[in-house]
Parts: structure tokens; C-alpha cells; sequence
């Protein structure tokens, strides 16, 4: 998945920078979303289409391996639950744009505030720090690929794996998790590995941060 998200990365910059360099007739000030991500969801779609195809084998996967945990029947192509947690996925894709758009949107502002040219604000200014829109689309943050592909399988895993517990009438769940990771983010004083949590509370946390390691275990005989 990360190869995947990576090439995506790389082609998703190079259609913003041509539609930036469309756009950059007019003041920077007022090149807006509408002009780097056009409306109709392309770019959601595009992701996608990247995306799903991973995360539906791995919620498959997942709830398979927890309906035989608690004596369930498994997810299949058909199931309406299956259905509902890929249209959570759609939502988490969608934010992986909005994240994007916002880092675009900053550093348009930056080059507003120094007069940066159009070649400079597409490529960026290595003497002042500045990356540019094509280095900041391919990689907001440094592995984002690899944290995004991490992160989206655990909480796709995790969700698949609540689903089935709560069909098999589990109320509480064992975390396996990183030694010094806390609950609700990694620094949480209150730890999370192998703590016992409702399940309720478990499905609200998933994971406690991105390339979080989190599983959940089914206590069985509990209701």
C-alpha cells in the first residue's frame, strides 16, 4: 500500500502544480481550494481508488480471524456491516486530502507574505527553507506514505475486529499495544498495553496515535 500511496503522492503533485500554474494569473491571495482541488471529489475519488482496494481485504482479514475468536460468522462481500466500515474509510481518505489542501494552502500564504515567484512557489526556495507545492503534495510530513498505509490498515483492523466482538456479545477487550503507549495518545500516563477496556471504549480509540501498534483481544464468557 505505502509503493501505492507514494506514486499517487507524485501524480497528485503534478496536477496540482499544472493547475496551479493555470490559476497563477491571478493574485496569490485569491487562488483558493476550488483551484488546486476542483469540486466533484476528483482528487477523493482518485485516492480511492488507491486506497480502498487494501483496506477492504484487511477488514475482511481482520474479521475473519475475530469471528473465530468469539463464534460469529466472518464479514463477506455482501454484508451490510462490511459496507458501513468501508464508508468509515472513505471518510479517513477524505481527511488524508484535507490535509494536504491545508499544507497547500500555507505555504501559499507564505509565499504571499515573501513575493515568491510562480516557479519558486511551485518548486520551492532551498536557501530560505521553503519546499514548494510539488514537495509539500508528495510529503507533508517526512514518511507519510508509510504512516498513512500503517495507520489506516491498524485502524481498519481494529474496527473489523470490534464489529465481530460486539456481534459475539463481548463487552470487554485485553490491548496489546507498545510497551509505553498511553491510551488516548503515545505520552498518556494511563498505559495501554494490556489493560482491560470495555469494548465501547475500545471501538471510540482504536489506535492512540498514527503507526500506532494497538490490538484487541476478546474476554470471552463476560456479558
Amino acid at each position: 500500500m505505502a509503493p501505492r500511496l507514494r506514486a499517487f503522492f507524485r501524480a497528485q503533485a503534478d496536477r496540482i502544480v499544472a493547475r496551479f500554474a493555470i490559476a497563477e494569473g491571478v493574485e496569490l491571495k485569491q487562488v483558493g481550494p476550488g483551484d488546486l482541488f476542483p469540486p466533484g471529489n476528483a482528487e477523493d475519488q482518485a485516492l480511492a481508488r488507491v486506497v480502498l482496494p487494501f483496506l477492504l481485504d484487511q477488514t475482511i482479514d481482520s474479521a475473519y480471524l475475530a469471528a473465530s475468536l468469539v463464534g460469529v460468522a466472518p464479514l463477506v462481500r455482501e454484508s451490510p456491516e462490511l459496507t458501513a466500515l468501508m464508508a468509515q474509510a472513505g471518510t479517513r481518505i477524505r481527511g488524508i486530502n484535507d490535509e494536504t489542501l491545508r499544507a497547500v494552502q500555507r505555504i501559499l500564504s507564505i509565499a504571499a507574505q515573501r513575493a515568491y515567484t510562480p516557479y519558486q512557489i511551485a518548486n520551492g526556495v532551498e536557501a530560505d527553507g521553503y519546499r514548494g507545492i510539488r514537495a509539500v503534495v508528495e510529503e507533508t510530513y517526512k514518511g507519510r506514505a508509510d504512516t498513512i498505509a500503517r495507520t489506516e490498515l491498524g485502524t481498519s483492523a481494529q474496527r473489523a475486529a470490534h464489529d465481530r466482538y460486539a456481534r459475539g456479545n463481548v463487552t470487554e477487550v485485553r490491548i496489546l499495544d507498545g510497551s509505553e503507549c498511553g491510551w488516548l495518545y503515545h505520552d498518556d500516563p494511563d498505559l495501554a498495553h494490556r489493560s482491560v477496556r470495555t469494548l465501547a471504549d475500545a471501538r471510540e480509540h482504536p489506535l492512540a496515535h498514527p503507526n500506532c501498534l494497538r490490538v484487541s483481544v476478546p474476554i470471552v464468557g463476560r456479558r
